[in-house]
């Protein structure tokens, strides 16, 4: 089942992580920015890992968890091979590590929780990036882009080589995907594990990652989930990364915390009606690096989107409305026309 409206809390990789490890916001776990530049969690806080562990699940991490405090988060296994950095944009070198976890899952007679990080489709993206390990078996070159995303404004000329880089590094994690699947179908679990593919945050472009319009904090969002979630279907609806913890720890039959944010999405997986899920759907952006505040608070509904800026960048108003369904790449800012005057009373309203 694909997710089409699927957002992260924060469009930066330690907040989002903590996030969706926590249930809860950035500015309520504490993990507000960067981890390896200073940011942290607050401790002691109730995380997925942790959860489910207790429960009885054996707990495995491959790639990088990016949040802070490490030992909120006890995983039992990880890989014990060192390979050159990042070593998860080896694909086919992390579905043999993950043979190895459900071997030992199945060994201990345990379910498990496995949080698999690709490196892809992080930066920098250069010729090495191109293919690593024989992926993509056939690489994209500029001369096969003929519609370049804006990568980089300064000089467009560099946008389809960009482009072409990027999505390499997609076609990888796409193979890579089915690698692993193939590693859980061959160990025997696939028709009893739920298995969710997300982004942790939006491509690193202008009004990308770091920011909180679309680009940045709508990401993909794939769940399989035999005899539960019905396949082929794209659901409208709009999600958080926030919703993942509260559905993976009721699908496990452990009662989560009062402090989550999100709302558990088996309704939406089993394919209910979903027109009275979730009328507002928000987003935050506090810190990427310590020495910038890009604080930015938003709230949508099923038509409209209200930013506000509270340290407003040159040329940015403080006050931002976008109409998603006429104006779906945000370039026409609506906040000051009376003819949209209700639609930024309504959303103001929901934001306090």
């Amino acid at each position: 089942m694909r997710f089409v409206n699927a957002y992260v809390a924060q469009s930066s990789c330690s907040s989002s992580r903590a996030a969706l490890l926590t249930g809860r916001w950035p500015h309520q776990n504490g993990q507000i920015g960067l981890a390896h530049l200073g940011f942290r969690m607050h401790p002691g806080q109730p995380t997925m890992p942790a959860l489910l562990k207790a429960a009885g699940y054996r707990t495995g991490i491959i790639g990088k968890l990016h949040v802070e405090p490490a030992t909120d988060f006890p995983f039992d296994w990880m890989p014990k091979e060192k390979v050159a950095a990042p070593p998860t944009r080896n694909v086919r070198w992390v579905a043999e590590q993950s043979r190895a976890f459900f071997a030992s899952a199945k060994a201990a007679g345990q379910p498990f929780f496995y949080y698999v990080n690709y490196f892809d489709p992080h930066g920098p993206l250069n010729q090495e990036t191109d293919q690593v390990a024989g992926l993509p078996e056939k690489p994209l070159a500029a001369a096969d882009i003929r519609e370049p995303l804006p990568l980089n404004t300064t000089d467009p000329s560099r946008n389809p080589l960009a482009t072409a880089r990027l999505l390499n590094t997609v076609l990888r994690i796409d193979a890579g995907m089915g690698l692993l699947l193939d590693e859980l179908k061959a160990a025997g679990l696939a028709d009893n594990t739920l298995v969710i593919f997300i982004g942790d945050n939006g491509t690193a472009m202008p009004r990308g990652k770091t920011t909180c319009y679309e680009t940045g904090v709508r990401v993909p969002m794939l769940v399989r989930w035999p005899g539960v979630a019905k396949p082929g279907q794209a659901r409208v609806e709009t999600v958080s990364l926030l919703d993942l913890m509260p559905t993976v720890l009721a699908a496990c039959g452990v009662k989560a915390p009062d402090t989550l944010a999100g709302t558990a999405l088996q309704p939406l997986l089993r394919g209910e009606p979903g027109k009275d899920w979730r009328e507002f759907l928000f987003t935050e952006m506090n810190f990427h690096e310590p020495q910038i505040f890009r604080g930015q608070r938003t709230v949508r509904d099923g038509h409209h989107k209200l930013v506000l800026n509270l340290v407003p960048a040159e040329g940015q108003a403080p006050v931002e409305l976008f109409d998603l369904q006429s104006d779906p790449n945000e370039t026409r800012n609506l906040a000051d026309d009376h003819a949209h005057a209700g639609a930024r009373k309504k959303l103001e309203a929901a934001m306090r």
